[in-house]
């Protein structure tokens, strides 16, 4: 029986995570943390044993503390397989998806990349921004949450890997992003549209306002 998880994750989904987990395992001992500092400490403290879970986390685990843990590591996020990088919910909407959705997956150095345990999708409504996608992906972490949950509270072992599940398509970057959105073309007016929507305004409109 699994006797220590820390959750990597705002304060808010913390609360509602544990309250999940301790349902489901009333004696596992749950840890918060919201820092890789606090990460290490909890790690160390713990003798490296806890089941570590990144939930909606922008904190990246260091290689170093990844290659101690003993037991895997598990990081749930917005982005379906085939959305892997930066935020996923902007290239939903630039690319037009139909369908998509959120992703759980083993740990490794290399973002987006594990071996994965779980997908969530859902159908893209017509006409939705930015915004909206985030919205429909955090409902979908939840959900595909809870739907592991009974595995994660007690497992000892590692959960199921999806073998018909593959990371696929272009990996985005922070830079990508940053030229779509801040360099919209200026002769093309559907598609500045298109990145405003999917990208919000250029920053040099953020600072102004």
């Amino acid at each position: 029986m699994l006797t220590d998880i820390i959750l990597l994750t705002g304060s808010r989904e913390y609360k509602a995570l544990a309250n999940h987990l301790a349902k489901l395992n009333p004696k596992v001992k749950l840890h918060h943390a919201e820092t890789h500092e606090e990460l290490e400490h909890l790690s160390k403290q713990t003798g490296y044993e806890a089941r570590v879970i990144a939930f909606t986390t922008g904190v990246i685990i260091k290689r170093d503390l990844l290659n101690k843990f003993k037991k895997t590591a598990y990081n749930f996020h917005p982005g379906p397989p085939n959305f892997p990088g930066r935020y996923p919910e902007a290239w939903g909407v630039y690319r037009k998806a139909r369908w998509f959705g959120a992703t759980s997956h083993k740990v490794e150095a290399l973002v987006d990349a594990g071996p994965i345990i779980g997908v969530e999708r859902f159908e893209v409504p017509a006409g939705a921004d930015r915004y909206d996608m985030a919205k429909l992906c955090y409902a979908a972490v939840f959900r595909l949450f809870n739907t592991l949950a009974p595995q994660l509270a007690v497992a000892t072992d590692d959960l199921p890997v999806l073998d018909d599940q593959q990371w696929s398509g272009h990996k985005t970057t922070l830079a990508e992003y940053e030229e779509l959105r801040d360099n919209p073309p200026e002769d093309n007016e559907d598609e500045r549209r298109l990145r405003f929507q999917s990208f919000g305004p250029p920053h040099e409109q953020i600072g102004a306002a």
